[in-house]
């Protein structure tokens, strides 16, 4: 599954904003990925057979979309997936957000298929953003009980619907806990997901130019060390501001509400040190309430690049840390080399 192919050129789109918390860009073979998913999605899901039964289902299910998804999605994607992270303000527990962009070679194929997937889902609203369809998943954490009964696309018929109402619910479980309030759309030659409608409104109006990160002072900073030890291919390109991408968990762990946290790294840590009790919340471990409020220790962070080349032996991968421009601009202009490769 882990087929990543260099490319000569890696840098933000147009669309990324310019002030989010961090944008990453790997280049992934998804049709060589797709075709050895189904042990592994069998295991996450805990039930072997369900990623047979579900790809069945969405293709033959005459309530379903009805679509073959290695035909109809997988074959038309590239091979370019970003990342954008960033979070509002306040810092509270649902504040991070996250955006996922995978590239299309046939968008006009995905952008069907994905209405087709979408206007078969009763949860999923549509709207209409900077003239693109977008659709939203609806708070449904009331309707939970009736997902057991019925999801559109993926109903299983005969002596199986039992084990197909127990597969679909565990899915929708793991779904709609991973990311409650995601938003689909498909634009500007990618499909988007995106953890929360209004980061993904933030992307579809950004008009490039000063406005992206791609103009960045600390961007270009970064990066062009990552170029000078990177200078040929990468398959891999991250950039990230470190203040930013630490503040929403400092101040939940001062407020002593890391547990409550609905982020993908909150809800990991959640289940590694959680007991296991579905809708339980855990005690948090540390004290984090002599921790000194977070403007008093900003300036200890700065931006951090990284760059991955895929070799014959696997992925030959390094990174840096740099102080913020504006902070100390001549030590950023001439880093160190040494601490940089360490």
């Amino acid at each position: 599954m882990l087929q990543f192919p260099n490319a000569e050129r890696m840098v933000p789109p147009e669309w990324v904003p310019r002030d989010v918390t961090g944008w990453s860009a790997l280049n992934w073979d998804f049709q060589a990925a797709f075709a050895a998913a189904e042990t592994l999605v069998d295991d996450v899901v805990g039930d072997r057979g369900v990623f047979d039964d579900v790809i069945a289902s969405l293709k033959e299910d005459p309530d379903g979309p009805q679509i073959d998804v290695e035909q109809d999605l997988v074959a038309a994607l590239g091979t370019r997936v970003s990342l954008i992270t960033d979070h509002a303000d306040p810092a509270d527990p649902d504040a991070e957000r996250l955006v996922v962009a995978i590239e299309t070679v046939d968008e006009a194929k995905v952008a069907a298929t994905i209405a087709k997937v979408m206007n078969a889902d009763k949860d999923m609203e549509r709207k209409e953003i900077a003239g693109h369809t977008v659709w939203e998943l609806i708070d449904r954490t009331a309707a939970i009980p009736e997902l057991q009964v019925e999801t559109p696309g993926l109903k299983l018929g005969g002596d199986r619907d039992d084990d197909g109402r127990r597969r679909r619910q565990r899915i929708r479980e793991k779904e709609e806990k991973l990311l409650p309030h995601s938003s689909v759309t498909v634009a500007k030659g990618h499909l988007f997901i995106a953890s929360h409608r209004d980061v993904l409104e933030r992307v579809l109006l950004t008009p490039g130019g000063v406005d992206a990160l791609a103009s960045a002072d600390d961007y270009a900073l970064a990066v062009r060390e990552i170029d000078r030890l990177l200078p040929t291919h990468t398959a891999l390109k991250s950039f990230g501001r470190e203040d930013d991408t630490i503040l929403p968990a400092y101040e939940l762990l001062r407020r002593g509400s890391m547990p409550k946290s609905q982020s993908v790294f909150g809800q990991l840590l959640n289940g590694l040190l959680g007991d296991g009790k579905p809708g339980s919340v855990r005690e948090q471990r540390l004290d984090g309430s002599t921790l000194p409020e977070f403007e008093v220790i900003r300036h200890y962070f700065g931006t951090a690049a990284v760059g991955m080349e895929s070799v014959a032996e696997g992925w030959f991968v390094t990174g840096l840390s740099l102080p913020r421009v504006a902070q100390e601009p001549e030590v950023a202009r001439s880093p160190d080399t040494t601490a940089i490769e360490r």
